[in-house]
Formats: structure tokens, C-alpha cells, sequence
């Protein structure tokens, strides 16, 4: 019985190690690893409700995921939002961002057609 719960404890703590990790595939790869062996050595004892207590696992960790997920895509919106000096562009919407980008380009394009 130690062993379950043992194997149950690793797993919390894997499990939790995952909602505080570094950001890096090795780091997620490593954990995901080692929850799935702990699952493999309950499932090869034949512990009873596995199935519905592994789907409810899955459910956490797809939670832990995707809020690792959702916090590095506003990071790296933030940085697309930024201006050469650092500044956040909040004001200025995607679409008038890109307008004025294709505005300033037809407009280099005329200066050299006259400069020439």
C-alpha cells in the first residue's frame, strides 16, 4: 500500500512541478515522462478506477497546459506590440499598424521613383 501512495505523491508533485516550470520542452518532456511511468506501474498492478482517475489527471494537466500556453502567447504578443524605444502600443490597432507599415513602403517606393 506504501507504494501506491508513494507513486500518488510523486505524481502530485510531478504534477505540480509542471504549473511552475521552465518553459522549455526538456523540462515538460521530463515530467510528462515521469507522471506516465507512475501511471504505467499502477496500471501493470491493476489498481482499480485508474481509467477514470488518469482521465481526471489528464484534465489537470491539459489545464496546466494551457495556461502556460495562454500566458507565453500574451508575452509574445507584448513584444509584437512594442515600439523601437520600448513603449506599448495600445492604442494603435492591428489593422491600422499594418496600413501605416504598407503607407510608409509606398511611400519610400514614390521618393525613389522621383529620386531617380
Amino acid at each position: 500500500m506504501n507504494s501506491v501512495i508513494d507513486l500518488y505523491k510523486d505524481i502530485l508533485r510531478a504534477v505540480e512541478d509542471l504549473s511552475t516550470c521552465p518553459y522549455t520542452s526538456e523540462v515538460f518532456s521530463e515530467l510528462l515522462a515521469k507522471i506516465q511511468a507512475a501511471i504505467d506501474r499502477l496500471n501493470l498492478e491493476g489498481y482499480a478506477n485508474l481509467e477514470h482517475w488518469v482521465a481526471e489527471l489528464d484534465k489537470r494537466i491539459g489545464g496546466i497546459l494551457l495556461q502556460h500556453l495562454v500566458h507565453i502567447i500574451k508575452v509574445w504578443c507584448a513584444e509584437f506590440d512594442r515600439t523601437d524605444d520600448g513603449d506599448m502600443r495600445r492604442d494603435a490597432p492591428i489593422r491600422e499598424t499594418f496600413s501605416k507599415r504598407r503607407g510608409d513602403k509606398r511611400l519610400k517606393e514614390e521618393k525613389v521613383r522621383f529620386d531617380s
